[in-house]
């Protein structure tokens, strides 16, 4: 039976940081933070998710990007080189293309030196239903199924994980171009914009 690791990005599933490749989120001087931390070659230099939220709490416009394909390798390589076959639940594509183009990238450049050993899930969702299908994924592993067969199982039941968020203001998803210019007129109107995904 081989061995088999489940990997995340941040939108999909924050929860496992040891195992999460972290988005990019950017303010308006073009910091760059992880979910987690600033970007900063000084390992001295952490600021935690709860000043990336106190700017958006003062207003402040922030945007987000999809991983770099090198943290997806960083991330990865420490576990093929462990012996793992790796099955990594990406973001789904409806919202951010970038994180399953730059998986895909990152498993093709891996593939060529490890056998193909790494396998990449549009998982049609984010967040808590990426979390949800991380937690199913890693019951499987538990339960020694084979890497194949939770591919396979995955698969099947991400058709089956639906989630629904409502965003108090779309400005955000508007400019990203994730929703129509008329959306905007519910943060006018204090309305909820509500998206399943």
């Amino acid at each position: 039976m081989s061995k088999t690791i489940i990997t995340t990005d941040s939108s999909c599933n924050p929860k496992s940081i040891e195992r999460m490749i972290p988005c990019i989120i950017i303010d308006e001087n073009n910091t760059n933070y992880y979910d987690t931390r600033k970007v900063s070659s000084d390992e001295h230099d952490i600021i935690f998710g709860k000043d990336v939220f106190n700017k958006a709490i003062k207003g402040e416009k922030l945007h987000t990007s999809s991983p770099n394909i090198s943290d997806y390798i960083k991330v990865m390589t420490s576990y093929l080189d462990n012996g793992y076959d790796i099955i990594h639940l990406s973001t789904s594509n409806g919202i951010s293309a970038g994180s399953v183009n730059a998986s895909n990238v990152a498993a093709n450049i891996l593939n060529n030196k490890y056998d193909n050993k790494v396998t990449i899930i549009d998982t049609l969702t984010a967040g808590s239903g990426g979390t949800v299908l991380f937690d199913y994924a890693n019951d499987l592993v538990r339960k020694d199924i084979s890497t194949t067969e939770i591919i396979k199982e995955l698969e099947i039941i991400k058709h089956n994980v639906i989630s629904s968020y409502f965003i108090s203001k779309v400005e955000g998803f508007v400019k990203s171009g994730r929703a129509p210019k008329e959306t905007i007129l519910s943060d006018k109107l204090q309305l909820r914009y509500r998206i399943d995904i």
